[in-house]
């Protein structure tokens, strides 16, 4: 499929918009940062016995999630049109990821197809596989969290469920063939672009989705790591630890906060606090590590992508 001239990506976000998902996120750190400080005492009292050898590893489970979100997002991409070689699938989607923290869902998939037009592929594509990925993984993130609660008995409030419930059905739905296929044929005829003509099965679609079940297992259990390095006891809760780090990344970009900011630190605080009753004061470290150590992992897989970008040629 060719494109020869650059899509209109985005509209401009509605005023309001703008102000609301950059109130989100302040909003709900502040809340955060309030309640580590009300507690500040009790923390800097706790026990603290971080063992190194199990944040080293949480490090390198993160670094191996990374390659897996760029390799499936790659395979993605063969959708629509032909994978990108590694070493450049790697900068255009790590770079485009860390985007994500900008407000208004947008700037992430703005770079990606500018990267990616760099790169020699089309916008139209590049979009596509981006959108049917993103769905896929909020939803198996969601399934991941579901599957958690429901089979090791973890009570959780309506309000966590309930997104879950329905997000679910909803993307596995929309992403059939039958169905997505037409739909983006149809946006694209719209805007006068080339239509989609490759041929997908769904098995290729549940094949994705299983595959990021499998990634967002990394990426929990380098939660469930981070847990265990300064609480042992959260050991006998790892598949629930799995299941709320997947969950409360769906849940971050469900509800709209840039990066999941807030709201993915939210759902783990009261997954560990009211659900697996750990300690509140580590119910409050624990997700500031973990979000220090996704950006670090990212950090580190984008300063590879510097060297990966240069050598293109």
């Amino acid at each position: 499929m060719q494109v020869d001239e650059a899509v209109p990506l985005t509209k401009r976000p509605a005023g309001w918009k703008l102000a609301l998902n950059l109130a989100l996120p302040v909003i709900l750190l502040a809340v955060f940062a309030w309640q580590i400080h009300k507690s500040w005492p009790d923390i800097r009292d706790y026990n603290w016995a971080l063992r190194w050898d199990l944040v080293a590893l949480a490090l390198v489970v993160l670094l191996i999630n990374s390659a897996l979100e760029v390799a499936i997002w790659n395979r993605t991409l063969a959708w629509f049109t032909d994978v990108l070689p590694f070493r450049l699938a790697v900068p255009v989607y790590i770079w485009s990821s860390l985007a994500r923290y900008i407000p208004g869902k947008v700037a992430s998939l703005v770079i990606r197809a500018g990267l990616a037009k760099e790169a020699n592929r089309d916008i139209v594509p590049v979009l596509a596989s981006s959108t049917v990925e993103l769905a896929l993984r909020t939803a198996s993130g969601l399934f991941l969290f579901l599957v958690a609660l429901l089979v090791w008995h973890i009570s959780a409030s309506t309000k966590m469920l309930a997104p879950a419930l329905a997000v679910i059905p909803l993307v596995l739905i929309c992403a059939h063939p039958k169905i997505m296929l037409p739909v983006m044929n149809w946006a694209l005829v719209k805007i006068k672009q080339p239509t989609i003509t490759h041929t997908l099965g769904y098995g290729e679609v549940l094949g994705i989705f299983a595959a990021t079940v499998i990634r967002w297992a990394f990426y929990g259990f380098a939660f469930a790591l981070l847990a265990c390095a300064i609480y042992p006891t959260a050991a006998d809760h790892i598949p629930v630890l799995i299941g709320t780090a997947a969950g409360s990344w769906a849940a971050g970009f469900v509800g709209m906060s840039p990066g999941g900011l807030g709201l993915a630190e939210w759902v783990q605080k009261v997954i560990l606090q009211e659900s697996l009753h750990f300690p509140l004061e580590v119910a409050l470290v624990l997700p500031v590590l973990f979000r220090l150590g996704t950006l670090l992992a990212e950090g580190a897989w984008a300063l590879v992508s510097v060297v990966l970008w240069r050598a293109r040629a």
